[in-house]
């Protein structure tokens, strides 16, 4: 065994201890789960609960309320006496910010406390409605009503009421108005929520139909609500609100005719707190689990050791074996019949190894003869094979190095010892249409030397192969190494030169023809110059063959030529 593998103990005690804590962790995993589910459905079920209550004691108070405008109004339009009940019904509900009748034509005539009288308010909705019936308006901010109570605290939305008025022959001669401070609602909410069971970290809003957020915690007042649909498609849901914390939400069942229509109440409370519980409950399952594999690690050591000790004694016996040539079974009794058995199975092919290894033993002499004989011929016919094989390996080599001088000889021109018209074209072709299928640029130059068959009759060939060499030379100097320079004639040259433009290869070949013009040859003692005429193209969308680019390269070599030579002309 070696020293990085653990023994049996160390197994043991890591499987039971592992497995026991895996399995407290899935136990506290399950139940955290279930727990949370039911403490989520029923604290759920809890702020429904109260959003619906809440929404029910909205409603009731802004039906009573509703109630007492009709009664003052069915009490007679007398400005005194009016005025007298307006007054009252301000001191026995003092969230009213605003109490006045107003006439046909929108004028206030009577407000308690003279509030507003005089003014006209023609253009608020709640009186065009409350002309057509009694009405319970949305919470609007009332700056008339600001201005005329400086003094007011509380926020400045309004909810405004309003009943119509009749005459004696039963027509509508005015409206009798009322606006309610939000303190009234803010007030209404914390006395539901005190009134049920204990709640923490609760937050009770009201919601309009729009999703703004009209009552609530001030930082989310006149906000849209973060998910509408989904509380609306759920009775009640766990999610990240702005401020980053959890919370439970619910909102109320909701009523078409609860005033104001549309509004819905919503309730919440931090996640956190109302699943605390569970958190500690699966603290204390994983607490017991790690005490548990404590526990069980020790008894898996326990184990561990009653079944490695027998184990042990074996491993001895056998390693004792290999030095006495003889193993016998252990004589003691066991505890496991299977660790017997074991040693007598040991013991048995012990036996039988040990006979087999002397019939070996035999063998092997009898074979080491007849190897040693056989040994001395193959080391003769080994010699006589390597000499064939390094004679083979040895013409083989040759033959290689003769096929690739072939095959370069093939390819260059045997004069300037660059590319031939053969190997040329096969590349040329290959780099043209990888420029077109990369959509890259390509230019070809074709150069001659000019009077090239002048010199050779004045002169000699001598003299024209080293103006050939030397210009070659030189082409070559001026070129990349991505570049390919062939001699494609008698006295012309082309280079290829790929992902260039033909602005640039104007400059190359302008390069080219100005280190040509200054190359010096000696003949004779005399000092010779030569020149080129160079030709320009550039690969064009209609160009499929690398000859029809040739083919305008040389033309404007040609026009080169006619120009005098020692220029180049670009096509």
């Amino acid at each position: 065994m070696s020293g990085s593998t653990p023994n049996l103990r160390i197994r043991f005690a890591l499987t039971f201890g592992l497995l026991t804590l895996l399995l407290s962790l899935l136990l506290g995993i399950a139940v955290g789960g279930d727990a949370t589910e039911r403490i989520r459905n029923a604290v759920g079920a809890s702020l429904e609960r109260m959003a619906v209550h809440v929404a029910d004691r909205l409603r009731q108070e802004l039906t009573r309320r509703q109630g007492e405008l009709q009664l003052a109004a069915a009490a007679g339009a007398d400005p005194t006496a009016l005025r007298e009940r307006l007054e009252q019904l301000r001191t026995h509900f003092p969230h009213y910010a605003w109490l006045g009748y107003v006439a046909a034509d929108g004028t206030i005539t009577v407000a308690a406390d003279g509030l507003l009288e005089g003014g006209n308010v023609t253009d608020q909705a709640w009186f065009t409605e409350g002309l057509k019936g009694p009405h319970i308006g949305r919470v609007a901010a009332s700056l008339q009503l600001e201005r005329a109570r400086p003094a007011a605290t509380g926020p400045d939305h309004y909810l405004a009421l309003a009943v119509p008025t009749h005459a004696a022959d039963g027509s509508v001669n005015g409206v009798l108005g009322a606006q309610l401070n939000w303190r009234w609602a803010r007030q209404l909410a914390q006395e539901v929520a005190a009134a049920g069971p204990p709640a923490p970290a609760t937050d009770i809003m009201l919601v309009d139909e729009q999703g703004l957020v009209q009552l609530g915690p001030p930082e989310l007042e006149g906000q849209p609500l973060p998910f509408p649909r989904a509380l609306q498609r759920q009775r009640y849901l766990i999610e990240t609100w702005p401020d980053g914390q959890r919370y439970i939400s619910a909102l109320d069942t909701g009523s078409s005719n609860q005033p104001p229509s549309g509004w819905r109440v919503l309730v919440r409370q931090e996640a956190d707190s109302a699943l605390a519980p569970v958190v500690r409950l699966q603290r204390h399952i994983v607490g017991w689990g790690v005490f548990a594999s404590v526990l069980f690690a020790a008894i898996g050591w326990w184990s561990g050791e009653r079944v490695a000790a027998p184990l042990r004694k074996l491993t001895a016996a056998i390693r004792q074996a290999r030095h006495d040539q003889r193993f016998d079974a252990l004589s003691e009794r066991h505890d496991y019949r299977e660790i017997e058995a074991l040693s007598a199975e040991i013991a048995t092919l012990a036996t039988q190894l040990s006979d087999e290894r002397d019939q070996l033993r035999a063998l092997t002499g009898s074979l080491r003869e007849a190897v040693e004989e056989r040994a001395m011929e193959l080391r003769n016919a080994s010699l006589r094979t390597e000499q064939e094989i390094a004679e083979r390996r040895r013409l083989q080599e040759e033959r290689e190095r003769l096929i690739a001088r072939m095959q370069e000889l093939a390819d260059i021109d045997p004069i300037t010892e660059v590319a031939n018209r053969r190997y040329f074209e096969r590349l040329a072709e290959a780099e043209l249409e990888r420029a077109r299928e990369r959509a890259q640029a390509l230019a070809l130059l074709a150069f001659d030397i000019d009077q090239l068959a002048e010199l050779n009759e004045a002169h000699g060939p001598a003299l024209v192969e080293e103006i050939l060499r030397g210009v070659a030379q030189c082409a070559r100097a001026g070129l990349r190494q991505v570049d390919t320079l062939a001699r494609i004639g008698s006295e012309g040259f082309v280079a290829l030169l790929p992902e260039t433009d033909l602005a640039t290869a104007m400059s190359v070949a302008e390069r080219l023809r100005t280190a040509i013009a200054a190359q010096t040859f000696d003949h004779r003692g005399q000092p010779l110059k030569v020149t080129v005429s160079i030709g320009v193209a550039d690969l064009q969308a209609h160009n499929r063959h690398i000859d029809e680019l040739l083919k305008r390269a040389n033309a404007a070599l040609y026009q080169a030529r006619q120009g005098g030579g020692d220029q180049a002309r670009q096509a």
